[in-house]
């Protein structure tokens, strides 16, 4: 006989854990964070330096990136943030280090903070995410933060 499953039959899911017994041998949903230190390692940009922002391992999907700008560089106005500095790949496009405070919403298709069309970006290899400093400027003041809210897929039984 053939069970269904629905929503609000308890008893049922009860009779079945391997149907309805969540793994949770390790966290799949995780945020990778980096601090970027510009005051301690400056940068000058002729409008188009790359800086490895995050490391991203092998079968992860990152869902959305942002930053925290801790202590601003008023230079630097137009960075964009995406793979190994793909233009075609952004989860933020434009992003400024001129004002304090957490940067999310500028226009990027792969980051559903800015408005994104498209919900994430799988990496299939370990990449980098990047900065990519358009603005023809040093930058030797700002600090930020980094972040990737990221899903883990290397388990074949996900």
């Amino acid at each position: 006989m053939v069970t269904t499953y629905t929503l609000g039959s308890y008893t049922d899911l009860a009779t079945d854990n391997q149907t309805v017994t969540p793994f949770y041998s390790k966290a799949r949903l995780f945020v990778l964070k980096n601090k970027i230190d510009f005051s301690a390692y400056s940068v000058i940009s002729d409008g188009d330096e790359i800086v490895e922002a995050l490391n991203i391992p092998a079968n992860t999907i990152v869902q959305a990136v942002w930053l925290y700008v801790e202590t601003v560089d008023a230079g630097i106005t137009d960075v964009d943030v995406g793979p190994g500095g793909a233009a075609s790949v952004l989860f933020l496009d434009g992003a400024s280090f001129a004002t304090t405070g957490y940067v999310y919403t500028t226009a990027g298709a792969y980051n559903p903070f800015a408005g994104g069309t498209t919900p994430g970006y799988l990496f299939s290899s370990a990449d980098t995410i990047d900065l990519l400093i358009k603005t023809s400027d040093t930058s030797d003041t700002a600090v930020l933060y980094v972040y990737a809210l990221c899903v883990d897929l290397t388990d074949p039984d996900l």
